[in-house]
């Protein structure tokens, strides 16, 4: 079961002094662009990835044209409802297991609100069951509530750099990692800036994060 909280709840649980861990679902825990192509080459379009970016790089199969940012918008919109299996990323339930016997683990996700039970979903079949947030645009804030709480030791792992940028601003002493699943949207996107460190796979990202943690770098 994994618990669907609000961000309120989530720092309510949270034990003070305990190493803390926050993370995000998507290019981080579950492969959401492989499957956000399968759903779209269902409805008749695909994935042209020439940016880091969705919007601009859908295409209707039956023109070739690219569709308008509104149609992308019903198209995720849809996506996000729909989707009912998503497939883990290589080693992220293993290395979170390992990380929960020395610290707390909070998964903060952009997913809508309207979806956030089919995340939850996907997070319980890839075998992860660290407590799930609902988040509305940058992440900065709520890291900083949650932080501020926790106290210790603090791991924000994200794939976008606006939510590395929005962590470092909102609460600088933050750890944060940047990790990005897809093997075609990590040649489109250099390390973020505001990120301490850029490392897209688990057996890798593990032994930074235990250190972080432990106070050791």
């Amino acid at each position: 079961m994994v618990d669907i909280l609000t961000l309120d709840e989530a720092i309510a649980r949270l034990v003070p002094g305990r190493p803390l861990i926050i993370s995000d679902a998507d290019e981080v825990l579950l492969h959401f662009i492989e499957a956000l192509e399968t759903y779209l080459l269902s409805r008749g379009y695909f994935l042209d990835l020439v940016s880091f970016a969705i919007t601009g790089n859908v295409i209707e199969q039956a023109t070739g044209e690219r569709a308008p940012a509104a149609t992308v918008k019903t198209l995720l919109r849809d996506f996000f409802l729909a989707v009912d299996s998503i497939r883990p990323v290589e080693g992220a339930a293993d290395a979170l297991r390992e990380l929960e016997v020395g610290a707390q683990i909070l998964v903060l996700s952009n997913v809508p609100a309207a979806a956030i039970a089919n995340r939850a979903r996907n997070l319980k079949a890839a075998g992860i069951t660290a407590p799930l947030i609902q988040n509305d645009g940058l992440k900065g804030d709520a890291i900083a509530r949650i932080a501020r709480k926790a106290g210790g030791p603090v791991v924000f792992i994200d794939d976008l750099p606006n939510h590395h940028n929005s962590a470092a601003t909102a609460f600088p002493d933050v750890h944060r990692l940047q990790f990005v699943a897809n093997p075609r949207l990590r040649g489109l996107v250099g390390k973020a800036p505001d990120a301490h460190a850029r490392i897209d796979e688990w057996p890798l990202a593990l032994p930074w994060i235990r250190a972080r943690l432990q106070g050791k770098a």
